[in-house]
C-alpha cells in the first residue's frame, strides 16, 4: 500500500505566523481576469507554476507565474472538442490537493458528490506529466459521508492533506470530514479499508449575512497544522442550482480538540469595499519579507470564466 502524504511545492518553512492571534488582515494585491479558463473550483501551486481545475471543464490549466502562459491539459474520458461540460454530465470536480502517490507528485480533483453517481469519482493526475491521468470512482466513501451529513446531502467543495489525515469539506452543514491517510490510500487502490471506522466528522460555524449562510469552499495546509480556508456567499436553493452571490471570506481554522475558526475576514478591495466574488479555492505560494503569507486563490461567478486573486494575510 502506497503512503500517501501532501507535498509542499514551496518554501513554507519561512512562515512563522501563530493562529491564536490579535489580528488577522487579507489585503488583495492584485486581481486577474481569466476568459479561457472557465469555472475556476480548485488551485494548487506547483514550483513555479499553477495548476486550476474547472468543476465543468473539459481541460486542466497550467499557469506560469513569471509567463502568464496557459497550458491546456486534456482530461481523461472528455470530450476536448468541447470547453464546458453540460450540468447534468459533469463530474463537477471541486477541490484540487496536491499530495504523493505511488511514488510521485500526484494532483487529486475530487468531485462534489452532490449528484450520484455523475459526480462521485476522483480524478488522479501526475503532476510532472499532467497527461497521465486515472479515475477513481469514490462512490461508496461518498455514500458513506452522506450517512454523516447533517443535511442528508453531499457537497465536497474543499480538500486538505496535512499530517496523516485528508480533510474533505462538505458545503452542505460546514461539516469537515477527517479520514486517516492509510486508510484513503487502501480504499482508491481497491484494496481492505474499514471507511466507516476511520471517519471523523466536526462542523465549523461561519458567518450569516442578510441571512445568507456562508458555506466553506476550499482550504490549504498552513506549517503549523491549521489550515487556511475559503467560503463563500451564496444564497443558491439547493446544492445543485447556482444562487446570487454575496462575496467571500477567508479564515484560519485550528486544529485543537477539534477544528475551530479562529480568525475571518470578509474579502474587500484596498478601499475596503466588499467584492461579490465567490473565491472556491485558496493555496499558499510563499511569503513576504515580513512574514506574512503570500497566497493565491480562484473564484468562479458562474459566467463561464474564473478570476485569480494574489493575496496578501496578516496574522499577528
Amino acid at each position: 500500500m502506497s503512503k500517501l502524504f501532501i507535498l509542499c511545492s514551496f518554501c513554507l518553512t519561512l512562515l512563522s505566523c501563530k493562529v491564536q492571534s490579535r489580528s488577522f488582515e487579507v489585503v488583495v494585491e492584485n486581481v486577474q481576469l481569466l476568459n479561457t479558463v472557465p469555472s475556476g473550483s480548485g488551485i494548487v501551486a506547483v514550483g513555479d507554476s499553477l495548476f486550476i481545475i474547472g468543476d465543468d471543464a473539459t481541460s486542466l490549466f497550467k499557469l506560469s507565474h513569471h509567463t502568464n502562459e496557459i497550458r491546456v491539459i486534456p482530461l481523461l474520458n472528455n470530450d476536448n472538442s468541447l470547453t464546458r461540460i453540460a450540468k447534468p454530465d459533469k463530474h463537477d470536480l471541486e477541490c484540487l490537493t496536491l499530495a504523493e502517490f505511488d511514488g510521485r507528485e500526484s494532483l487529486f480533483a475530487f468531485g462534489s458528490g452532490s449528484v450520484s453517481p455523475q459526480r462521485d469519482s476522483l480524478l488522479i493526475i501526475n503532476a510532472d506529466d499532467p497527461l497521465r491521468q486515472q479515475w477513481v470512482s469514490l462512490r461508496i466513501l461518498y455514500e458513506t459521508l452522506r450517512e454523516f451529513s447533517s443535511t442528508h446531502e453531499l457537497n465536497i467543495e474543499g480538500s486538505v492533506i496535512t499530517g496523516n489525515t485528508l480533510f474533505l469539506f462538505n458545503r452542505s452543514g460546514n461539516q469537515l470530514y477527517l479520514i486517516r491517510m492509510e486508510v484513503f490510500a487502501a480504499y482508491i487502490q481497491k484494496e481492505q479499508a474499514n471507511l466507516l471506522n476511520s471517519i471523523k466528522v466536526h462542523t465549523v460555524s461561519l458567518p450569516l449575512v442578510n441571512g445568507i449562510q456562508s458555506s466553506l469552499s476550499g482550504g490549504c495546509a498552513l506549517p503549523d497544522g491549521t489550515i487556511l480556508f475559503s467560503a463563500s456567499l451564496e444564497s443558491a436553493p439547493n446544492i445543485y442550482d447556482d444562487g446570487d452571490i454575496g462575496g467571500s471570506f477567508i479564515g484560519i481554522i485550528s486544529m485543537e480538540d477539534k477544528p475551530v475558526v479562529k480568525s475571518i475576514s470578509q474579502l474587500r478591495d484596498k478601499q475596503g469595499k466588499i467584492l461579490a466574488d465567490k473565491l472556491e479555492s485558496i493555496d499558499v505560494v510563499g511569503s513576504y519579507s515580513n512574514g506574512d503569507i503570500k497566497a493565491i486563490a480562484v473564484a468562479d461567478n458562474d459566467d463561464g470564466k474564473s478570476k485569480i486573486f494574489e493575496l496578501r494575510i496578516t496574522i499577528r
